[in-house]
């Protein structure tokens, strides 16, 4: 019952590996610059998800088509890989995707919530390019609601569920003495900035150091969770001091590469960006030990597996949720055709009344009207009634009550 198609396009973790999301992945000035690309070419409502585990465009009243071309256009991927790899729903298919995304349902790590701030991220980013309309509001705002009560009616996220989190988890389950052990954090978006939070509630904050491009926040950060920071410039020196070294710098090409790895002892290193921002031939040098996100990911899963226990709790609110939104999907093609008939039939009584209330005394003229009024608004409250709680065919019927008094000339 949607007005146009409304549609989503995307690449996630479930059928591509993480090479080829990264060439689809998109930041923030991409993101904006392709929802501009496509408001010029037609269509509304745009949502642009890009994170580690997914690059997602919803959109209504465009072709999917315009939507790959579109995506390929911005990230500088490849088309024809686009089209092999990328799922497509429509409709209220396009619609539930949504509530399973943003409900950290479809997440690598079930009961995600990370997922739900970057929902709200690219909806500010829609709502700042003024490219949302009361479809896409009134959606996002059902999904953070069913967000908030999973979270809040279940134990689905109990736990660690960030990938940040199961990388600390992963450093202390393999690491022996870890509070002996130099830890280097390269990168402080937000995937670092969990790191450092996580890095400090289970390792000496003595021990961490961190480097970042901009100095300013890696200060600002250090003094908040009494931690060293480094400029830039010394990235080498702490690199060769490292025992682990979490890289999280969200670049686009490596930031770490093999002449960085010139070393005697071992080290770990973790790389939680994507696209890889540790060149993956590092991996091959005696002493080092690679792990990327999408190790992360799947030992967390397995590890958090007694989350699935209350996964049908949170499907069930997921459901309600759902059930509330096309509701209300229903209610904007009902109440238009309510309106119109309304209208319609005040037009008969009117014109009824004109040619009768002329031979009838005036001192009964208001009683006459509030009678027919009545009617009319009893004649229309019953086929509301019907369409929205009885109706098995409701479109069909709609359609009838159109043809039938002609409303299409009043929209």
């Amino acid at each position: 019952m949607l007005s146009k198609e409304f549609i989503v396009i995307g690449l996630s973790y479930k059928k591509t590996e993480t090479k080829t999301r990264g060439l689809y992945s998109l930041d923030l000035d991409s993101q904006k610059e392709l929802i501009h690309h496509l408001q010029n070419l037609g269509g509304d409502n745009f949502l642009v998800i890009s994170t580690c585990n997914r690059t997602e465009i919803y959109a209504e009243g465009l072709e999917v088509s315009t939507l790959q071309e579109a995506l390929c256009y911005i990230s500088g991927g490849p088309i024809k890989t686009l089209q092999e790899k990328a799922y497509v729903k429509k409709g209220l298919s396009a619609v539930k995707h949504l509530f399973s995304v943003g409900c950290g349902l479809d997440s690598q790590i079930i009961g995600d919530f990370e997922i739900i701030g970057q929902v709200k991220k690219a909806f500010a980013l829609s709502m700042e390019c003024n490219s949302s309309k009361a479809f896409l509001d009134r959606l996002v705002s059902q999904v953070i609601k069913a967000s908030k009560r999973i979270k809040s009616e279940t134990s689905l996220s109990s736990g660690a569920t960030s990938v940040s989190f199961s990388g600390v988890q992963y450093v202390r389950n393999e690491v022996e003495d870890l509070s002996d052990k130099k830890i280097l954090l390269f990168g402080l978006g937000k995937m670092g900035r969990n790191t450092c939070e996580n890095l400090v509630k289970h390792s000496k904050p003595s021990s961490i150091t961190l480097v970042n491009r901009s100095s300013e926040k890696a200060e600002n950060l250090s003094k908040k969770y009494s931690v060293t920071s480094r400029e830039i410039s010394h990235l080498q020196e702490e690199i060769d001091a490292a025992d682990i070294m979490f890289v999280a710098t969200g670049a686009k090409t490596p930031t770490v590469t093999t002449a960085m790895l010139n070393r005697s002892k071992p080290i770990l290193i973790l790389d939680l960006s994507l696209p890889r921002n540790v060149d993956p031939a590092i991996a091959d040098i005696n002493g080092v030990t690679l792990v990327h996100l999408d190790e992360l990911s799947k030992i967390a899963n397995q590890a958090l597996a007694e989350r699935l226990t209350h996964l049908p709790q949170a499907l069930e609110i997921l459901k309600e949720e759902y059930a509330e939104f096309t509701e209300w999907i229903d209610s904007r093609k009902i109440v238009p055709v309510l309106h119109a008939l309304n209208s319609r039939l005040k037009g008969y009584k009117d014109n009824e009344l004109n040619k009768m209330l002329k031979e009838v005394d005036s001192a009964q003229h208001n009683s006459i009207i509030q009678v027919t009024d009545k009617l009319v608004q009893k004649i229309t409250g019953q086929i509301a009634n019907h369409l929205r709680n009885n109706s098995t065919r409701q479109e069909a019927e709609i359609e009838a009550i159109e043809d039938i008094f002609k409303l299409e000339e009043l929209y």
